[in-house]
């Protein structure tokens, strides 16, 4: 029988890991607050603007309860990596950038939904 050697805890990785997870996560808040501001797109409808009411509520619940499913399954992730003891600093750093994408699509959207009379 020939048993593998323990692995070594990569002590940089793990402090690395924790203060990316603690930026990430105000990083989620900041980005689903931004997402609940798309309400406020509707402000225009009606005077300037035709707006499409289904869509941007669904604008405001893919920028609001999205960065919030990204970030959950990032920290899944981030910390089953930990446990099993492999380098997990750049799984943070990857849902900055998916969290980003998932409230540009919700601002994308949303803007859609507003057309301006003519």
């Amino acid at each position: 029988m020939t048993s593998q050697p323990p692995r070594v805890r990569k002590s940089w990785d793990l402090i690395l890991t924790i203060v990316l997870l603690v930026l990430f996560a105000g990083w989620v808040i900041v980005c689903a607050f931004a997402g609940a501001l798309l309400a406020l797109t509707g402000d225009s409808c009606g005077s300037g603007a035709v707006c499409n009411d289904d869509q941007i509520g669904a604008a405001v619940y893919l920028g609001t309860l999205g960065p919030v499913v990204v970030g959950l399954v990032v920290f899944a992730v981030t910390i089953s990596r930990l446990v099993r003891r492999r380098v997990a600093f750049f799984v943070p750093l990857v849902g900055d950038v998916l969290v980003l994408a998932v409230v540009a699509t919700a601002f994308v959207v949303a803007s859609n939904a507003v057309a301006p009379v003519s």
